[in-house]
């Protein structure tokens, strides 16, 4: 009902006038340049109308012809676009799939669809990496060099294809760049400590990782350690990070130990037992120049109280380990026997026979036939065992990456490829 009475009032507007000069016409003259040009009213708004409406098509058509190449520009960027969400659509599709002859076709679109140079270089340069095309990442990482918002990105990129290609002195070069760019990036620090460590500069590799503690990366904090031992540095001038490692903590537990100073020896095992588990922390604490009864029984005890409340089958042989040293017999079987027959190993076997042996009157029980040889230090690349720690793996020439299995730390892996595009 609005509607209609709205367009009855439109109407009436319109018609309402035009009428009312149809009856009034009235009479208008123009003289101009001795012309004498005669009409009515209603003629000379038909006039005044058509002028009108010629002034208007006219700017209408001047204004398009103006604009006509900016318009061009913008539905030829309008329709880039659409296209170029289109092919970052099939760029997601070809990651998801590693399919790096369609990222480099797609990244190579992407180029001309924006007019854009960085991201599509990037990935032109990763796909190449992938496909260990490394001449080739090379050249496109150099362009992406130049620039300054990018930098970071192409030194990271342009170290990490030298590693690949076991260029070390050239890959510390790139790494030193992008350390200068952000020394807080964990995957530049980690390798640029690394390839310092590789050339024995162990003080250098210290300092790169300043900012390196145990939130950000306990794993880099336990490589710290290690450098810092190896450039001479001794643990007790830094108790905190001694605490970081194993090799370490032997140290300055002996230290302690050496100097008896007991109490400060029982708080590293406090700080490290649950985190470590690793027997020799134990047996040095018990390390005497003569063998004295009354010092191994008040270290049992103290030795007791700070682990035991640490639940695992470690701390219970090294618990027995501890009352043995006191010549507590009875304690000693007490805890073998509590040993889960999983995780019986030669160590525990060793001890309830030298158990036997000390006391006439206990017996080694039956025990499984098969079990689990003594843990050893493994190295995370390439899986060689040894004994006693050492820095470097004799076998693929890692640095830092053995581990100990009783630990609860992860192993110390050193992954080339880990986080490097996330990072």
């Amino acid at each position: 009902m609005f509607k209609i009475l709205k367009f009855f009032i439109y109407i009436c507007i319109i018609v309402i006038p035009v009428v009312w000069l149809s009856n009034y016409p009235g009479e208008v003259n123009i003289l101009w340049k001795n012309y004498l040009i005669e009409t009515n009213a209603l003629g000379l708004l038909a006039v005044i109308f058509v002028l009108f409406a010629v002034i208007i098509l006219f700017f209408r058509i001047y204004f398009y012809i103006k604009n006509f190449p900016r318009q061009f520009v913008l539905k030829k960027k309008e329709r880039n676009l659409a296209l170029a969400q289109i092919t970052l659509s099939k760029i997601s599709l070809a990651l998801s799939k590693g399919d790096l002859r369609s990222i480099e076709k797609n990244a190579r679109k992407i180029k001309k669809q924006l007019n854009e140079h960085v991201f599509s270089t990037f990935l032109i340069a990763q796909s190449a990496i992938h496909a260990k095309e490394y001449s080739k990442a090379e050249k496109y990482l150099n362009i992406l060099k130049n620039n300054k918002d990018v930098e970071f990105l192409a030194y990271k990129n342009l170290a990490y294809v030298s590693i690949k290609q076991a260029k070390d002195e050239q890959a510390v070069k790139f790494l030193k760049k992008a350390y200068l760019l952000d020394d807080k990036n964990l995957w530049v620090t980690e390798q640029l400590s690394l390839m310092l460590a590789k050339l024995n500069k162990w003080s250098e590799a210290v300092k790169v990782l300043k900012f390196i503690n145990s939130t950000n990366s306990p794993l880099l904090l336990e490589k710290k350690a290690y450098y810092m031992v190896e450039s001479g540095i001794e643990p007790t001038q830094n108790p905190d990070l001694s605490l970081a490692s194993i090799p370490t903590v032997l140290k300055i537990i002996e230290f302690y130990v050496d100097n008896s100073n007991e109490k400060k020896a029982l708080d590293v095992i406090s700080k490290t037992w649950e985190k470590f588990q690793y027997l020799d922390m134990i047996l040095i604490f018990f390390k005497q120049e003569s063998y004295d009864v009354k010092v191994a029984l008040r270290r049992f005890k103290k030795i007791y109280n700070t682990i035991k409340n640490v639940d695992t089958d470690e701390t219970r042989l090294a618990i027995a380990f501890s009352a043995f040293e006191a010549k507590l017999w009875g304690k000693t079987k007490n805890y073998l026997q509590l040993i889960s027959k999983n995780n019986i190993d030669k160590r525990v076997i060793n001890l309830w026979d030298r158990l036997s042996n000390s006391s006439a009157k206990i017996d080694t029980p039956n025990l499984p036939k098969k079990v689990h040889e003594d843990p050893l230090w493994t190295c995370s690349m390439c899986n060689f065992n040894i004994e006693d720690w050492i820095i470097k793996c004799k076998r693929c020439g890692s640095i830092g990456s053995f581990y100990w299995p009783k630990s609860k730390i992860a192993p110390t892996e050193l992954n080339l490829n880990k986080n490097f595009f996330l990072s």
